[in-house]
């Protein structure tokens, strides 16, 4: 039985559109794994700095940051740990793992700067335009490699404080390095004002110009980039940790810890008042 023409053109016309979506389906389903991945990357960074310092950046998102300094000649480890909204200092001392929790830390300081009276620590307005980091770029040269990532030799002229240097540095525009630095420096400047041990002149030099990062001056130097799943194990903490506080430290089971840090913060407080009255 011979089917009537008009079937047949229509079966043709079902079979062409449906090919053409299928297509169009790929390539969107391709596209959101790919953005879907973009967005989930976790990625390892490491640096070397000067004074014979090494550092590892291991990031797997804004909650899950571990970042490891190792001074390689003496072979002494530090670590930087985020675990959701705490963040962690984490040093090895007579071969035992101690934690500082600085949120818990800074509550401390913060009452025992009320308690004597000592209020706010900022800096004035001319303090801060004394001290601000002016940078200038002098030269831009030729193309050059930075552990396999391409760059550019700039020269830059640069002014902080009293201090007036002129070197060369190595940026590049590389889309997947300047996301990774510059998450790299939210974790670094989020640490370093808990720590009230903010280095604007660097984050400066780093984050040169939009669009562009510095990997390489005689500061520090990127070594490598890799863009590989982390095991969230990297960032877990031990059931029992010894939480080191202004008092000295204590092992506890992390379930109470926050229970027997506010602890701790009272006794803090009553004996300072012990020492030095109301």
């Amino acid at each position: 039985m011979k089917l009537p023409q008009r079937y047949l053109q229509r079966y043709l016309e079902v079979s062409h559109y449906y090919k053409i979506e299928r297509r169009i389906m790929k390539h969107i389903l391709w596209a959101i794994i790919l953005t879907s991945a973009l967005l989930r990357a976790d990625f390892t960074l490491k640096y070397t700095m000067e004074g014979n310092i090494s550092q590892n950046v291991q990031y797997k998102d804004a909650k899950h940051v571990l970042i490891t300094t190792k001074d390689i000649a003496s072979g002494e480890i530090g670590s930087q740990l985020i675990l959701g909204d705490k963040r962690f200092m984490i040093m090895n001392e007579e071969g035992k793992t101690k934690y500082m929790d600085l949120d818990v830390l800074a509550k401390q300081m913060q009452q025992l700067t009320e308690m004597f009276g000592m209020g706010s620590l900022v800096e004035t307005d001319e303090v801060l335009d004394k001290n601000k980091t002016v940078i200038k770029i002098l030269k831009k040269g030729k193309s050059t490699t930075v552990a396999g990532v391409k760059g550019e030799l700039w020269t830059v002229k640069f002014k902080e404080e009293e201090k007036h240097e002129q070197f060369d540095i190595v940026v590049t525009n590389n889309k997947k390095i300047v996301d990774a630095v510059y998450k790299y420096l939210a974790v670094m400047k989020d640490f370093a004002q808990m720590e009230e041990e903010e280095d604007e002149g660097l984050e400066s030099i780093v984050k040169i110009v939009p669009g562009y990062v510095t990997i390489a001056f005689h500061a520090m130097q990127l070594k490598s980039f890799h863009e590989v799943e982390i095991p969230q194990s990297i960032y877990a903490l031990p059931k029992e940790i010894n939480i080191v506080t202004p008092l000295g430290q204590s092992s506890i089971n992390k379930v109470d810890k926050q229970k027997q840090l506010d602890k701790e913060l009272v006794e803090t407080k009553d004996m300072m008042q012990g020492l030095f009255g109301n």
